[in-house]
């Protein structure tokens, strides 16, 4: 479907739909949503979920704790490097890493970006 005409902002022209006439194709999908990074819960919430709490971090807000991963969480030494603010992580033993508990909570559970979004409640649905 093609735009009907452009509209210009700043140095880009986004094109604007007329209503009616080649809507959106997800207009009427009951599961539509949008995932909302700001909606996901924080590294220690997400750890406890699998039962690991966070230990003491260093100047740079990194925790070690032994990684869920690899060994079912029973190693024993911590392995796991995530920042307690931003989530982000990396394994020294098994190598895993990601940038947010999203990408950790989806290696752990084995489940795709949206049914992990939607259990840490990062997805919304659209009104």
């Amino acid at each position: 479907m093609r735009p009907q005409k452009t509209e210009s902002v700043g140095a880009r022209c986004l094109p604007v739909w007329e209503e009616g006439v080649g809507s959106s194709y997800a207009t009427n999908r009951p599961d539509q949503g949008r995932f909302n990074r700001g909606l996901l819960p924080m590294p220690v919430a997400v750890l406890a979920r699998v039962g690991i709490k966070l230990g003491p971090a260093n100047r740079a807000g990194y925790c070690l704790v032994k990684c869920p991963l690899h060994k079912n969480g029973k190693e024993r030494h911590a392995s796991l490097s995530i920042h307690q603010v931003n989530g982000n992580f990396r394994c020294f033993a098994c190598g895993a890493r990601g940038g947010d508990v999203l990408t950790l909570w989806m290696q752990y559970t084995g489940k795709p970006f949206k049914q992990a979004a939607k259990e840490l409640g990062a997805w919304k649905l659209q009104p």
